[in-house]
């Protein structure tokens, strides 16, 4: 019957249709010829009169005619049982909507009497989306990160969306029982799953699942333990007490004024890009102080020169004081009465007041004052001016005397000072020398000695200065904690041990003095930093900061062999390989960590530290002979293949790796100087870097690939995020 309606084959059935095409749109229950509406009330109903149907969902809609028992043709929206799109309705009134709501989502199912097409009614349909159905969500455990999920059920459609732990995810639409669903899993732990379909007529489904969200996958940790060199980045190291990186720094960033014309001016340049200066040592400055007769400072030439280059570079001035009789007292010391010793006492507390106080308007901060010179070795008759003869032997008592004498003098003075100015950092340091005593004395430290006397006394004493060169070095360590050691005993632990004057050998010929110039002395440099710390070491001053003297500006008589940071060459000024060795410690951020040696390679030594984003090495290859009974000095390193790990480092994933070397070649101006040759550039002889390279850190470990550490050869592993 439905065929033939639709096929419009006789005249009567095309205004049949147009007749319920008309009612539809106008909502009347008849139609009767000549458009007027029917006097009486129309003896149809259908039930129910308006429907909220789900897509695929059936309704039955039943008519009742009170006048007439003929047949009814139900319709959808015109058609005569309906099609896909709008739902279909069968003979009897079963209406079954479509798989998917039409737009607009409003039907109308009519029924019209079979004997009386005139006669109709009709209902307003509202379709919705179905109610998805869930069954089966795979995988039901994924780990933490990005994950695809396959969910299968019945009556999805398109605009489905899946949730995951209340998170919506990128769903698509695979079929009607099937969807997949992407997104990231931030945490471990139990999530429910749970889908809707879209409006209209919104829905979730009334079952959700629940996935497992594990870890992620755990890569195994490398195994570093058969690496040379092993940094261990939740180990904190601090053998002095205090942060060893910054004590370290506090050791090589200060170094004696330049004995040349032009200051710190001509330096200053080439030192900033190297690593931060912070202190300047005066030494042999006091000759010319004296009173005038109002009390007032006069002379103190070379002081005020080095003053003014202290101020304006910021730095801290570290005065050496008391290391010869002032001019401007007369007559010999030895036979001093208490009028000499007066004015001995004023000029010592002028001095201290005019740089902690006056210099400059307002003085400095932060003063060092270290009294004498090596006086237990020294042989410059200046030196030995309180000595019955300028020419006792080393180690004579009347230099330990004279000593105790002038620094009693001195330390009052600071004391007085360091008193009236609390807001100021005003310190004595001595005894200024190295372990001379203890190798060919009285086989004691005099240090030691100092200290115990002048706690009996109640001398002040803030810092113990030492000066180490060369071979010395091997007892850094041992003696510093002996000296340590008594401060405790004495009552003094907070005191300080200083290295004032250092260097890598304290003679500058082409023999000796070589490993001042060479890669070889920053070897020696970073093996001094470790002893040093071991000793609770936290300051010092390398011996000098550049290798010319005098007028010799161009440097046409500058000593390579020195202990210094830079050399002059032919009006240049380059940085040694040790000097490239500070700035490697330099790189070094965050805090000190542990890092250990293999057995099998005695000959390395490593200075490591990290912080939240990267980790530092530097390993150096040293072992050095200093063979003074036989005069003679040796290198005593192999080229070695040094592999270098890191483990518990606070941070995994991608990582930065950076080499920088000093050797026979790299890094080292005297390969060029030893071999008569200019340094194409300043730059050249700086510290390179070799190679970088990119890594993965696994669990905060890894292990970089081997390279060869030369003779004496320094290197600097950076790992970065």
């Amino acid at each position: 019957m439905i065929r033939t309606v639709s096929s419009f084959s006789h005249p009567s059935v095309s205004y049949l249709a147009l007749l319920c095409t008309l009612c539809f749109i106008s909502g009347c229950d008849a139609v009767h010829g000549g458009g007027s509406p029917a006097a009486q009330p129309s003896s149809i109903a259908i039930t129910p009169a308006t429907a909220q149907i789900r897509a695929g969902d059936t309704q039955v809609f039943v008519m009742t005619d009170r006048r007439s028992r003929s047949g009814v043709t139900w319709l959808v929206n015109g058609i005569p049982g309906g099609n896909a799109t709008l739902g279909t309705i069968d003979s009897k009134g079963l209406y079954t909507a479509p798989p998917a709501p039409p737009s607009p989502n409003l039907v109308r199912v009519m029924a019209i009497r079979t004997a009386s097409p005139s006669m109709s009614k009709s209902a307003a349909v509202t379709l919705y989306n179905p109610i998805p159905i869930l069954t089966s969500v795979s995988p039901q455990v994924v780990p933490v990160g990005a994950f695809t999920l396959t969910i299968k059920g019945n009556k999805f459609v398109r605009g489905a969306q899946v949730h995951f732990a209340g998170i919506a995810l990128q769903t698509t639409l695979v079929s009607p029982s099937q969807l997949t669903a992407t997104g990231i899993a931030t945490q471990p732990g139990n999530a429910q799953v749970s889908l809707s379909n879209p409006d209209p007529g919104s829905a979730s489904s009334g079952a959700t699942a629940s996935v497992k969200v594990t870890s992620p996958a755990q890569a195994p940790t490398p195994d570093v333990s058969q690496a040379d060199v092993i940094v261990d980045g939740s180990k904190t190291l601090s053998e002095t007490g205090f942060d060893d990186l910054s004590a370290a720094k506090n050791i090589y960033s200060s170094a004696s004024a330049p004995e040349s014309d032009g200051g710190l001016s001509t330096d200053w340049s080439l030192i900033s890009a190297q690593f931060p200066m912070r202190r300047m040592r005066n030494i042999n400055g006091l000759g010319d102080c004296g009173l005038d007769v109002s009390g007032n400072l006069t002379g103190c030439s070379r002081l005020k020169n080095d003053l003014q280059n202290i101020q304006s570079k910021n730095l801290t001035p570290h005065i050496v004081v008391g290391q010869w009789a002032p001019s401007s007292i007369g007559g010999s010391p030895l036979q001093w009465g208490a009028s000499q010793w007066a004015q001995y006492d004023a000029l010592c507390y002028s001095i201290i007041n005019y740089v902690v106080t006056q210099y400059g308007g307002s003085g400095f901060n932060d003063t060092l004052f270290e009294v004498a010179n090596e006086l237990d070795t020294t042989q410059n008759p200046q030196d030995l001016w309180l000595t019955p003869t300028s020419h006792v032997p080393q180690g004579d008592p009347s230099r330990f005397a004279q000593f105790d004498t002038v620094y009693a003098h001195w330390a009052h003075a600071v004391s007085l000072v360091a008193q009236r100015n609390p807001g100021k950092k005003v310190r004595i340091a001595a005894p200024a020398t190295g372990f001379w005593t203890a190798y060919y004395g009285s086989g004691q430290l005099w240090q030691n000695q100092v200290i115990k006397k002048y706690a009996a006394l109640g001398i002040r004493l803030d810092v113990v200065s030492l000066h180490i060169y060369g071979g010395e070095v091997n007892d850094l360590a041992k003696y510093a904690q002996s000296i340590r050691k008594t401060l405790i005993e004495s009552g003094n632990p907070k005191a300080e041990i200083w290295v004032t004057e250092w260097g890598a050998s304290d003679l500058g010929d082409s023999y000796f003095g070589a490993i001042n110039g060479s890669h070889e002395g920053a070897a020696w440099a970073i093996s001094f930093l470790l002893q040093a710390l071991k000793g609770t070491v936290t300051g010092g001053a390398f011996l000098e900061v550049r290798d010319n003297q005098g007028h010799d500006t161009a440097g046409t008589n500058s000593n390579m062999h020195g202990a210094s940071w830079n050399h002059v060459e032919d009006s240049v000024e380059y940085p040694k390989a040790i000097s490239n060795a500070f700035t490697m410690v330099d790189r070094l951020k965050g805090t000190r960590k542990l890092a250990t040696t293999a057995a099998a390679k005695p000959n390395l030594l490593g200075l490591a530290s990290s912080d939240s984003h990267s980790a530092s090495l530097v390993v150096a290859n040293y072992n050095y002979d200093f063979d003074y009974a036989h005069k003679t000095f040796s290198d005593r390193t192999s080229s070695e293949a040094v592999t270098v790990a890191f483990q518990n480092l606070p941070f995994s994933g991608p990582v930065t790796v950076e080499l920088y070397l000093i050797d026979a070649q790299t890094s080292n101006l005297d390969h060029w100087i030893a071999e008569g040759k200019t340094p194409p550039s300043v730059q050249a002889t700086q510290l390179q870097r070799v190679e970088t390279f990119t890594m993965t850190s696994t669990n905060g470990a890894l292990i970089l690939p081997a390279r060869q550490l030369g003779q004496s050869a320094v290197s600097l592993w950076i790992v970065h995020q």
